[in-house]
């Protein structure tokens, strides 16, 4: 999937059907939600992208992108 521009992948892992996470590669990060979830609670978004090096700053764009 695109944000505006930048593309990260939405994976199905183990073998529950509505288990998904969010992979960005180009920021080293894993989202463990799915991309409903993750709208709803950019907070998650801001913490793991800061945790993966980000200045505050740039997660919180990040997190609008969501």
């Amino acid at each position: 999937m695109v944000l505006d521009g930048h593309a990260v992948a939405e994976a199905q892992v183990g073998w529950e059907k509505d288990t998904w996470w969010i992979l960005d590669p180009d920021f080293g990060v894993v989202l463990e939600n799915n991309m409903n979830f993750v709208e709803d609670h950019p907070e998650i978004v801001i913490e793991k992208y800061t945790d993966a090096g980000n200045d505050s700053k740039t997660a919180k764009m990040i997190a609008e992108l969501y």
